[in-house]
């Protein structure tokens, strides 16, 4: 049996990059585009089972890119999940299958996949958060809290030891204080979202630090999916906890 084929088009190159690590794993087969005039002209080439669209493409939109698929008869049934950022446009709902929000966050990326393509759905399992924070005790009650709600944890003291972790074990959530030893939260980012095999694990900041405005949009932009701040209500955390892995509207 053939392996299904997917479309990536997006202009940034390590979305792409992280897009075709994780569906690779998948058993999919990943053509990447960049510009909007090279994915038409290669899904009339290929004809792929499923087109992923972002929705700031530079020059011809996504939007645009979604309409022009639909016009040509070849590619009009072609389904298509549409990748938006906040601020973005949809497109007519009828011209598309399914959106993403982005940030990316793995699992939402592959459930929204694995419908669009008929593929086989995972064995359930436990999903596993890990704590970054060099308190003690706020790992010892988030982890006391968590685990009463069924996650499996896993903790670091420190931001060196958190990246370290997250490669190893690579969880299906991270919980990042912001102010770590050795390696602090922003950088703790960084080079997760620069590393294929954990860049789409979703973050949620947790911290003690006042945050200013530009503090939030570099989180964000590092790939945060939520900011909260200590001391935090434990209903509050456990809902966006469970919005994130469930893939929630997106913003802080």
């Amino acid at each position: 049996m053939a392996k299904p084929k997917v479309l990536i088009v997006d202009d940034e190159p390590d979305t792409r990059r992280l897009l075709r690590h994780v569906l690779e794993t998948e058993g999919v087969t990943v053509l990447e585009a960049a510009r909007g005039d090279v994915a038409l002209e290669l899904a009339k080439r290929v004809l792929p089972d499923l087109i992923l669209v972002d929705s700031t493409l530079p020059g011809m939109t996504g939007a645009e890119v979604v309409r022009r698929l639909k016009a040509e008869a070849i590619t009009s049934r072609l389904p298509i999940l549409y990748m938006i950022i906040e601020s973005a446009a949809l497109p007519p709902a009828d011209n598309i299958d399914d959106t993403v929000p982005k940030p990316l966050a793995s699992s939402e990326v592959l459930d929204k996949v694995r419908q669009l393509l008929v593929l086989p759905q995972p064995v359930q399992r436990h999903r596993r958060i890990l704590i970054a924070d060099d308190e003690p005790d706020i790992i010892d009650i988030l982890t006391t809290q968590l685990t009463a709600e069924g996650y499996q944890t896993l903790s670091a003291g420190d931001g060196f030891a958190a990246l370290q972790l997250a490669r190893r074990e690579k969880p299906d959530l991270i919980i990042l204080d912001l102010h770590l030893p050795k390696l602090d939260g922003f950088h703790v980012m960084k080079l997760l979202k620069a590393d294929p095999e954990v860049g789409l694990i979703p973050i949620i900041v947790l911290t003690g630090v006042y945050l200013t405005d530009e503090d939030r949009q570099t989180g964000l932009r590092l790939g945060a999916a939520r900011y909260l701040t200590k001391p935090y209500e434990a209903p509050i955390l456990l809902k966006e906890i469970a919005q994130v892995l469930r893939g929630p509207s997106h913003g802080p």
